[in-house]
């Protein structure tokens, strides 16, 4: 079958030979993903395989560069084995390396100065400094299915040079300017003198009796802290103490607590830059709510306080709801970063799960057992969760079931957004969780919802595995995007239904536009639970069902 429909041998374009499927001429529509099924009175199995057809850009094209600045660079494009001059070539400045095959290519940023398909770009500057994508895209009368685009590849443009130099360079009438800087500071200075020279006659000619002595009102200077934020200095008169920052960042002051109001406990978890510390925030001299807070440890580097502002700034945007970890404030002032957040008490998914299985001790009537109801349950909640960020375009990156928190009643939280975007994005390569990722994300470091979609799927595998660990046999990225190439996936758990499972494949969709949204997941696991397991409320847990 081609996307799930069924393949007629036609002579021209299809024949079956023996067990396998010969395609003639293969052409770009025949991109899709193709599947077998074998039957027997047994049972059956399947498997799924994806095909990619491609116009080549030629290996002369779109190479990455590097230049200084005020340099000029050219950027040529061409097919190989077709005519340039059935196709027009356009490039665009975009924020990550490839462009997928079926988005649409004019949302990026279209670059000018182009000729047919060569980029010339004169005179760079710093800002110029990024990834540049060629798309060959076809004649209006040869477009098949719509799908113009036949064809892409980006090249890194890397423009050296200091902002400094960069700066001075374009700035006409910097040594204008630096001498108007240097008259002034002098004629601050000479006005000092004059003045303290004066003040000094007057005191003389007091202590001679040259004049007669008259009573004096005195200048009071106003005293005035100052905040430094990167090259910027803010006059702030509510300070007693300065904090010291060797870059700039947003104050949001409406989110801002007093210090002396939050005091630090214990350890509830860390990294190699971060700890998390549970905290009593005081409401008034009596009560207090027990929260977490997120800091860095000493020696972090600037990236790391970037992340961690960036986690603050996207728990700002998403808001409210009863399935993420809710954002409480933040510190600023007279001290290190801190990020108030809703504290959890059960902890994470992951180790919740492990500390339910059951390990066959049949005399321990203590242990708590979780039945299939209540993982779906998990899974649906994290689903409602992901709807909202969907919703906003909030990127998570990093669903598992290490980064759900359990609250009271044992309400999933999604937690740990200091790998999220807000908009579709491509990255470098870093620290990234490579089995939980999908292979756009691991071939071309592109991040969308479809990918979180593709995430979500590994997640609800943990669910009903009682937090296994998905393709721990693979070490490399590498080695997993060939595994998922291949069409392997995931097993299905032996306790998981299999409609739940069907889900699971669905989300595995090798082409993003084919992978369902949040809401119709959540959609499928409410009916499920609620036409073949009871009709249960699925957001919480009801009493009946809770257990520790």
């Amino acid at each position: 079958m081609k996307n799930m429909n069924p393949i007629y041998p036609s002579g021209t374009n299809y024949a079956y030979e023996n067990s396998s499927l010969k395609i003639m001429r293969v052409n770009k529509s025949d991109s899709a993903d193709y599947s077998c099924k074998v039957c027997n009175n047994v049972g059956c199995v399947s498997s799924v395989v994806t095909l990619r057809v491609y116009y080549k850009i030629g290996d002369n094209s779109m190479i990455n560069t590097t230049v200084n600045i005020h340099d000029s660079v050219v950027f040529f494009c061409s097919l190989q084995y077709h005519r340039n001059a059935d196709f027009e070539y356009q490039f665009f400045k975009s924020g990550f390396s490839e462009v997928m095959p079926l988005m649409n290519y004019l949302n990026l940023t279209k670059v000018r100065n182009t000729e047919n398909n060569v980029l010339k770009l004169e005179s760079v500057s710093l800002e110029d400094t990024g990834w540049y994508v060629c798309v060959v895209i076809l004649e209006e009368d040869e477009v098949e299915s719509g799908n113009k685009v036949v064809a892409y590849k980006s090249a890194f443009l890397q423009v050296r040079g200091s902002p400094l130099e960069s700066s001075f360079l374009n700035l006409k009438f910097g040594a204008v300017y630096l001498g108007l800087v240097v008259l002034l500071v002098v004629a601050i200075i000479w006005s000092s003198f004059v003045i303290s020279k004066n003040q000094q006659n007057k005191r003389v000619k007091a202590e001679t009796g040259d004049s007669p002595c008259e009573p004096c009102d005195s200048l009071e200077m106003t005293h005035v802290q100052s905040e430094w934020r990167g090259s910027m200095i803010t006059i702030d008169y509510r300070y007693t103490s300065t904090p010291t920052l060797d870059y700039e960042f947003p104050i949001d002051w409406d989110w801002n607590l007093q210090r002396n109001g939050v005091v630090l406990g214990t350890l509830l978890g860390e990294g190699a830059f971060g700890m998390v510390l549970l905290a009593e925030m005081k409401q008034d001299e009596e009560t207090s709510t027990p929260v977490a807070v997120k800091m860095l440890k000493e020696g972090h580097t600037d990236d790391d306080f970037k992340n961690l502002v960036n986690e603050l700034e996207i728990m700002k945007t998403i808001g409210k709801h009863p399935n993420i970890i809710s954002l409480l404030g933040c510190c600023i002032e007279d001290g290190p970063l801190y990020v108030i957040v809703e504290y959890a008490r059960h902890g994470n998914l992951k180790d919740f799960l492990k500390s339910h299985r059951f390990e066959g001790d049949c005399g321990n009537t203590m242990k708590n057992v979780i039945n299939t109801y209540q993982l779906i349950t998990f899974a649906s909640q994290i689903a409602f969760g992901m709807e909202h960020l969907e919703s906003i375009n909030v990127i998570h990156r990093d669903l598992a079931a290490r980064n759900i928190l359990i609250g009271e009643r044992h309400i999933m939280k999604i937690s740990d957004f200091g790998l999220a975007l807000s908009s579709y994005s491509q990255i470098s390569r870093g620290k990234l969780p490579m089995r939980w990722m999908a292979p756009e994300s691991l071939e071309y470091r592109l991040f969308s919802s479809k990918s979180d979609v593709w995430s979500y799927g590994v997640l609800c595998w943990e669910i009903m595995t009682l937090g296994g660990s998905p393709l721990q046999f693979l070490n490399t990225w590498e080695s997993v995007l060939e595994h998922l190439q291949q069409g392997n996936r995931l097993k299905q758990p032996p306790e998981c239904p299999d409609k739940v499972y069907r889900v699971m494949e669905e989300c595995w969709q090798s082409n993003p536009s084919h992978r369902p949204t949040f809401s119709y997941i959540l959609q499928q696991l409410e009916y499920y639970a609620e036409n073949q397991m009871g009709d249960r409320m699925l957001k919480t847990i009801p009493n009946e069902y809770e257990f520790l």
